[in-house]
């Protein structure tokens, strides 16, 4: 499921000190995340530092890059890869992955404690499958063409059972082509949860082998002096015990460890957050300038609509657990999760779409010029899903 992103807005690209820094033909690697916890809470941390790739090897960006965000009340999203694609001409691309991450956050905050953090992450990787396929549309712009790269999300929160959880996905994009030489952008997702309870949970992200080397066996971190004490308690109970200062102080020593061994890629402020007694906090970060999505996103979360002209328009719709009947619904625009589409026509044109766990009720699939029916897209899509035949565009009984 991909999409051909068309170029939306490029006048009104949002500008920062960490993308004007980066030049063309860069691509930017290199980052940590982690998310580490128990019962008395969790505490999720980002390192700042932004390193790219160009033709003359490595070189560090001089200001610190976004990578932790407050999605609603009980959820703190981090991403390491957020600036993983340098665009020639535009580089302010990869603030739209920041965007598009406060701006859904924005859109979710009504729904604070009615929708499964599952399903809110699943409805994030969409967004940003959704973002990054632009890249097929716009290749004649970059040089180097990345060929793949990766994304990594953590949301950590309390869940709508009350339990906190550290949810992730992992997302590789590889660049491809489909029978008529078009390119696409092709997805491979691994997602995980881990329900945080007595012992102490974890989930390392970005440059991973530091943080799994010292928590995968707390007494290793014991030997070190800065933080026996916490080691020797960790070890003893497997981490029951260790409160949330404790685990902050942890947090940083993997942070500053890894940013040890791998001081090109980890390092400068740390960046913060907490999640106790229900609620989530950033609590450290440098002042960063909000970031702008690319284009208007809504999010329509646990709704009946039955509108004919409610899913049109250049509004990017994230459906979450919603119902949608009597409707235009172009795929381009819209991702559906954990949703239901009955008696609408579905319009299809070539590129990315997204449905997960979506039900198809007796719908008719209209395919553009673009949507050749030889093409592995519209196959995938003609056999996933029971479409009806076109009865002339008129409204269903």
């Amino acid at each position: 499921m991909k999409l051909a992103f068309p170029i939306l807005l490029c006048t009104q690209l949002a500008m920062c000190a960490v993308c004007v820094s980066a030049q063309e033909g860069e691509v930017v690697r290199g980052t940590v995340i982690m998310a580490i916890g128990n019962s008395n809470g969790i505490v999720v941390l980002t390192d700042s530092k932004q390193t790219v790739l160009g033709p003359s090897g490595f070189r560090p960006l001089g200001e610190p890059a976004q990578k932790l965000f407050k999605l609603d009340e009980s959820t703190i999203c981090a991403i390491a890869g957020i600036g993983a694609i340098g665009v020639q001409g535009f580089p302010e691309f990869f603030t739209y992955t920041g965007g598009i991450v406060t701006e859904y956050g924005k859109q979710i905050r009504p729904y604070d404690g009615k929708l499964p953090i599952a399903r809110k992450i699943t409805g994030l990787s969409g967004l940003l499958q959704n973002h990054f396929s632009l890249l097929a549309d716009i290749k004649d712009i970059v040089e180097p063409f990345p060929y793949q790269y990766g994304v990594e999300i953590i949301l950590a929160g309390y869940d709508i059972d009350g339990k906190l959880k550290i949810e992730t996905v992992d997302l590789l994009g590889v660049k491809g082509a489909n029978s008529e030489g078009h390119p696409y952008w092709g997805f491979r997702e691994a997602s995980s949860e881990i329900v945080v309870n007595d012992s102490l949970k974890y989930s390392v992200r970005g440059i991973k082998s530091v943080g799994d080397f010292v928590l995968g066996e707390a007494s290793r971190y014991s030997r070190d002096q800065e933080i026996s004490d916490i080691g020797w308690t960790t070890a003893k109970d497997n981490g029951a015990f260790v409160n949330l200062q404790q685990i902050l102080e942890i947090s940083r020593y993997v942070k500053a460890r890894t940013a040890e061994a791998y001081p090109m890629f980890v390092g400068g402020p740390d960046q913060v957050a907490i999640l106790a007694g229900g609620k989530a906090q950033i609590i450290d970060q440098p002042n960063f300038p909000e970031l702008r999505a690319p284009t208007p996103l809504a999010v329509i979360a646990n709704s009946n609509i039955a509108d004919r002209t409610a899913t049109r328009g250049n509004i990017y719709c994230v459906w979450l657990g919603s119902f949608t009947s009597l409707n235009n619904i172009d795929l381009r625009h819209n991702i559906f999760i954990d949703s239901e589409i009955r008696d609408s026509f579905v319009e299809y044109d070539g590129g990315f779409y997204f449905l997960s766990n979506t039900r198809i009720v007796n719908s008719v699939l209209l395919l553009g010029p673009h949507a050749l029916p030889s093409s592995r897209e519209v196959k995938e899509l003609l056999d996933a899903y029971p479409w009806v035949k076109d009865n002339g565009r008129v409204p269903f009984p």
